[in-house]
């Protein structure tokens, strides 16, 4: 029986979302609130089994020090009063200082220190096809570094090279912007496979008669 309900009430789920396309409707808001309010539940026990795996069994467990972030956290909910609103100023201090370190810490090696290890390599070892790929990808490197250098100004020969790197950069972020719609249209590809399939197509010829229905009751006002 599940394998027949699931499959209708997710299609339909699907369809109420897609209704947006047509117009403002009521089935859209439906599923609009559905989403949000599993999505901020769901959100809610993440949360709390989080707090409860980093912190709460390991201070029980006699990692007294956790107690230090906790009332760090504590401290954020202070911004609600006017006489003790520096305390939470202080927290943000502490957040934002940890996790900028953290962050210029990860990046370094994996954004500086990676990049430069990616551009060593034996040229004995590549095949024409990746040769030219390297080293596309090594002046493609250094010209957008060149780029970002702003003690010289770009002209002459640097100004040509900054000029790749931006050249470098459009077609980063455009084939980004790229894959990122690709992804999308892979999602509406699958919602709309999976509404092809049985029994979930019978909710089609639903969704059409209530356009029809639609359709006919505003042509009439």
């Amino acid at each position: 029986m599940s394998e027949v309900i699931t499959p209708l009430i997710v299609g339909a789920l699907t369809l109420m979302a897609w209704s947006l396309l047509y117009r403002e409707n009521v089935f859209y808001r439906i599923a609009e609130v559905l989403v949000v309010g599993f999505g901020m539940g769901y959100t809610l026990y993440i949360s709390l089994s989080t707090l409860n795996d980093i912190w709460l069994q390991p201070l029980l467990s006699g990692k007294w020090w956790l107690i230090i972030p906790a009332i760090l956290g504590l401290m954020l909910y202070t911004i609600y009063s006017k006489r003790y609103m520096f305390l939470s100023r202080w927290a943000m201090a502490a957040i934002a200082g940890a996790g900028a370190g953290y962050a210029v810490s990860r990046a370094v090696p994996v954004m500086i220190i990676g990049q430069i290890e990616g551009l060593g390599v034996k040229f004995s070892e590549l095949s024409p096809l990746d040769l030219v790929n390297h080293i596309i990808a090594t002046i493609a490197c250094i010209s957008t570094v060149a780029y970002f250098t702003f003690t010289r100004e770009h002209k002459g020969w640097f100004g040509g090279l900054t000029r790749i790197g931006r050249w470098s950069m459009m077609l980063a972020f455009g084939s980004t912007f790229g894959a990122s719609l690709y992804a999308n249209q892979i999602f509406t590809i699958e919602r709309a496979a999976f509404l092809a399939k049985y029994p979930q197509n019978l909710l089609l010829i639903v969704a059409v008669l209530f356009i029809a229905y639609d359709v006919f009751k505003r042509r009439k006002h």
